[in-house]
């Protein structure tokens, strides 16, 4: 399962970000308190970032996407 960035909509494998395989694990604690994802520089990179967000993708692929 995946996890939708709030911010720019990459996904994301949960396992990856739970056990730090593609994330460090400061930046999966920024990526599951919505801050962002390194793909979209954390909401610095103007360009990836959606217009409104992703939050309500982003809250529904959490809900999804338990750490097995």
């Amino acid at each position: 399962m995946d996890i939708e960035c709030a911010l720019c909509g990459e996904p994301w494998d949960a396992w990856g970000v739970h056990h730090y395989e593609d994330m460090t694990k400061a930046e999966a604690r920024r990526f599951l308190n919505g801050e962002g994802c390194p793909s979209c520089n954390f909401g610095q990179d103007e360009e990836r970032v959606l217009p409104n967000g992703n939050l309500q993708r982003f809250l529904a692929s959490m809900a999804d996407a338990w750490d097995e």
